[in-house]
């Protein structure tokens, strides 16, 4: 899967990328996840993009299904500082 990013280069995914920036953005808020916990949100947010059937997708909404994931397990603290760390 690809995906546009906001300077319009075309890219691949990189869930390695998203679990760092999780990662970070958990480390803001002072909350340290395990390596578990990261899998679960990164593979989620693959689940979710796999499941649009695009090549192609855009960073705006991968971001958007991070944060999603992020909430839906608990972590408001660290979705609204990937939010702020993201822009």
């Amino acid at each position: 899967m690809k995906f546009i990013k906001k300077n319009g280069n075309v890219v691949s995914f990189e869930p390695s990328k998203i679990k760092t920036s999780v990662e970070n953005a958990g480390s803001d808020v002072d909350i340290q996840l395990n390596s578990k916990e990261l899998e679960l949100i990164v593979s989620d947010v693959e689940s979710i993009l796999i499941s649009l059937s695009r090549e192609i997708t855009t960073g705006y909404e991968v971001r958007s299904i991070v944060v999603e994931a992020l909430i839906k397990y608990g972590y408001k603290s660290i979705a609204k500082s990937y939010m702020l760390n993201i822009l």
